[in-house]
């Protein structure tokens, strides 16, 4: 099943007007524990406070949440085991447990157990939850001087931040998580970008058959990313998920970088009767 709901207003003044819309998107996935949400909202505003003086600003914010399973060229995923294994073989055997290697068939004595991990299981047991936050937003404001001077002044962000969860069971005979009592895995991911810049135009020469248009400005562009990551292994139970809870923390790493940009510009653009 799939919802897409949205909702816009706009409206204002002669000197302030405004636009906003709002969106939440839900699709469930065929596959079992698969799915994504969406939420975004976007504003624009335009204001005019002076006759010479005007600013534009927009901002648009997204959350993102993803529900995923491990996908082709894997042995412990729902939807290649599913197809890989014995379809006569019940999922579950009669004291409700998931079958596995070790339970045959109704009518086998042995040997003819799951050639896989159970597929049900591991869509119902494991989990890959990805979440997923940006925000983008934009300022400009812009000052006539007189009828051939421009002053323009730039400010833009974008913020995204990711984490990932990702749970393997230590419930399910044949994985690599049987034989560790639970593997989860924890990465985040933050990247920021920062751009500002201030130009000035000038008219120098405006007439009806030629133009002169001078600009020359700076500006200034800001980066910095953050990612971290850590897999724990030992869990009591599959309440506990998050790898605070492992009983041996067995692989980490986290660093950051950062890089910035400056830089000046100028131009000349002259057309001579329109050309």
């Amino acid at each position: 099943p799939v919802s897409d709901f949205a909702l816009g207003v706009s409206g204002g003044t002669e000197r302030t007007q405004y636009h906003l819309t709002a969106a939440n998107f839900n699709q469930r996935g065929i596959v079992y524990s698969t799915g994504y949400d969406r939420q975004n909202v976007r504003l624009n505003a335009d204001f005019n406070p002076a006759l010479r003086f005007s600013v534009r600003s927009s901002l648009g914010l997204v959350r993102e949440n993803i529900a995923r399973i491990e996908g082709d060229n894997t042995i412990q995923g729902p939807l290649a085991n599913a197809i890989a294994v014995q379809p006569f073989i019940p999922v579950r055997q009669a004291d409700g447990e998931f079958s596995d290697a070790g339970d045959p068939a109704p009518g086998c004595v042995a040997g003819c157990g799951l050639e896989y991990a159970n597929p049900v299981a591991l869509a119902f047991l494991n989990e890959v939850d990805t979440r997923t936050m940006r925000a983008i937003g934009g300022l400009e404001g812009m000052f006539d001087v007189t009828d051939r001077i421009r002053l323009n002044a730039r400010l833009s962000a974008d913020v995204y931040d990711l984490r990932e969860r990702r749970w393997e069971s230590g419930r399910i005979p044949g994985t690599r998580a049987a034989g560790s009592g639970g593997i989860s895995r924890l990465g985040t991911s933050l990247a920021t970008r920062y751009v500002t810049e201030a130009f000035a135009t000038y008219d120098p020469i405006r007439s009806p058959s030629q133009r002169l248009t001078l600009t020359a400005g700076s500006s200034l562009e800001l980066n910095e990313t953050e990612k971290s990551f850590i897999r724990g292994e030992g869990f009591a139970t599959d309440q506990l998920q998050w790898p605070r809870s492992a009983a041996q923390v067995t692989a980490y790493d986290g660093f950051a970088t950062a890089n910035n940009l400056l830089s000046y510009f100028a131009r000349a653009n002259f057309s001579f009767l329109d050309r």
